[in-house]
C-alpha cells in the first residue's frame, strides 16, 4: 500500500494543485468525531499518504488533545496576526501535518488584505499534501457548511444513540439543501455488534435516499472499545496506544477505504482551496470586507 501511495504522490507531484478535501462532521458532540479524524489521519499517514489535519473548530478545538500534542502556536494565533501560519504547522508521526485550532479567537480586526494573505499562506503550506482532512465542530456550524460544500468527501460520524442519529440526519438534511456536492460516507461509532451498526446505517440511508435524494455510503463501523477510553484518558491516539485493539482494526479498514477513494483521483486546482479559505473566514467571522 505504501508503494501505491508513493505512486500517487509521483502522479500529482509538480502540478499546480492542492489536496483533495475530506470533511469530517457530526450532528452532535460526544460521538467520537475528533477521535476518528485524528486516528484516521495517523493511519493514512502511516500508509505513505501525505495528510494535513486541520482543526476547524476555532471555539472549542481538541484535536491536539486527542493526538497528545502541546502545540506552540495555533491557527487562532495565525488568524489573529500573532504568528505566520507556517509556524503553526506541526509535523506529527509518519509526517502527518497538523494545524491546531485556537480558543477564544477574536478576528474582528482582520482586513481584506490580511484575509488574502492568510489564504495564500494556506495554499503554500498544503500544496504538497495528498489530503486535507478537516475536523469540524459538531452541529450546524458555519465551518461544516463551508468545508462540506467544498469537500470531495463528507464523512458523517454517528452512534447508535437515537439523538446522535437524529441530529446526524438533521445535519445531512441541512447540507443537502445547501449546495452539498460531496460524496457522503457514514461511520457508525461505538457499536455493540455488526448488526447494530448495519441497522443504524440502513435507517439513515433509507431516510436520506427517500426524503433528500441523497446517497449515503457506509464506509465503516467502529465497535465500542475500552481501549479508546483508556487512550483518551492518557491523551494519546488509540492507534499508538493500543494498535491491536478492535477499534484500531476497524479504523484501519476505514483508512483502506479512504485510500482507495483517494487513489486515482486528481488534485483540485489551488484556486479552489484559496476561495474556500476566504469563504470560511468571511462567513465565520464576518471578515474580508474592505
Amino acid at each position: 500500500m505504501i508503494d501505491q501511495a508513493e505512486g500517487l504522490r509521483r502522479l500529482v507531484r509538480g502540478r499546480s494543485s492542492s489536496p483533495k478535501i475530506l470533511t469530517v462532521a457530526s450532528g452532535k458532540g460526544g460521538v467520537g468525531k475528533t477521535t476518528v479524524s485524528a486516528n484516521l489521519g495517523l493511519l493514512l499517514a502511516s500508509r505513505g499518504l501525505r495528510v494535513c489535519l486541520f482543526d476547524a473548530d476555532l471555539g472549542l478545538p481538541n484535536l491536539d488533545l486527542v493526538l497528545g500534542l502541546n502545540p506552540k502556536h495555533t491557527v487562532g494565533e495565525a488568524l489573529s496576526g500573532d504568528v505566520p501560519l507556517r509556524e503553526v504547522l506541526l509535523t506529527g508521526p509518519y509526517g502527518l501535518g497538523i494545524l491546531a485550532g485556537g480558543r477564544d479567537v477574536n478576528l474582528a480586526h482582520l482586513s481584506f488584505e490580511q484575509v488574502e494573505n492568510l489564504a495564500e499562506e494556506l495554499v503554500a503550506l498544503v500544496r504538497d499534501y495528498d489530503l486535507f482532512l478537516v475536523d469540524c465542530g459538531a452541529g450546524l456550524g458555519v465551518a461544516v457548511h463551508t468545508f462540506a460544500a467544498a469537500a470531495d468527501w463528507l464523512l458523517l460520524v454517528t452512534t447508535p444513540d437515537p439523538a446522535s442519529l437524529t441530529d446526524g440526519y438533521g445535519l445531512l438534511k441541512y447540507l443537502a439543501q445547501n449546495d452539498l456536492k460531496a460524496s457522503v460516507g457514514l461511520v457508525v461509532n461505538q457499536t455493540r455488534s455488526f448488526h447494530e451498526g448495519r441497522e443504524v446505517a440502513q435507517r439513515l440511508q433509507l431516510a436520506a435516499d427517500h426524503f433528500l435524494a441523497q446517497k449515503v455510503h457506509l464506509l465503516g463501523q467502529i465497535p465500542y472499545d475500552d481501549a479508546l477510553v483508556r487512550a483518551a484518558r492518557k491523551g494519546e491516539p488509540v492507534v499508538k496506544n493500543a494498535p491491536r485493539c478492535l477499534a484500531v482494526q476497524a479504523l484501519g479498514k476505514l483508512a483502506e477505504t479512504v485510500e482507495e477513494q483517494l487513489r486515482g483521483t486528481e488534485k483540485r486546482q489551488q484556486g479552489g482551496l484559496r476561495s474556500l479559505w476566504r469563504k470560511f473566514l468571511g462567513l465565520n467571522f464576518g471578515l474580508g470586507g474592505k
